[in-house]
């Protein structure tokens, strides 16, 4: 069952990312954030960047946000919502799309059909 919307194209999508917080900033992190903006921008409705990373993951499990992704190494940060995204029937890798796991440095979660695109336009570069 995939409690994701039916949308298939990111042109209908509102993602959701964030600029890794840590102190002092780690430069690459927010290099390879604003990079990634620069792609996904043209092709999604919608990116927000709000609030804690738990409720990304949050919403993109019920629903209210189509896909996330985040760079750095917060795997603590993403564990609880990266739970609800999987248990939710969404897809989770590391921004390489390897297996999301403890020594994961980024995230992508969306739901099966926008998961793809979303992985392509987010690498870490």
């Amino acid at each position: 069952m995939e409690p994701f919307t039916s949308k298939s194209q990111l042109s209908e999508c509102i993602l959701g990312t964030l600029f890794a917080s840590s102190e002092p900033m780690n430069h690459l992190v927010g290099k390879y954030t604003a990079n990634s903006l620069t792609r996904v921008m043209p092709d999604a409705f919608a990116i927000r960047m709000q609030s804690a990373v738990s409720l990304h993951l949050a919403y993109v499990a019920c629903g209210r946000l189509d896909g996330y992704w985040e760079y750095g190494e917060g795997v603590y940060d993403w564990l609880a919502g990266a739970l609800l995204v999987q248990e939710a029937g969404g897809k989770i890798t590391d921004t390489q799309g390897n297996d999301f796991c403890w020594k994961s440095t980024g995230i992508v979660a969306a739901g099966s059909t926008i998961f793809p695109r979303l992985l392509q336009l987010t690498p870490a570069s």
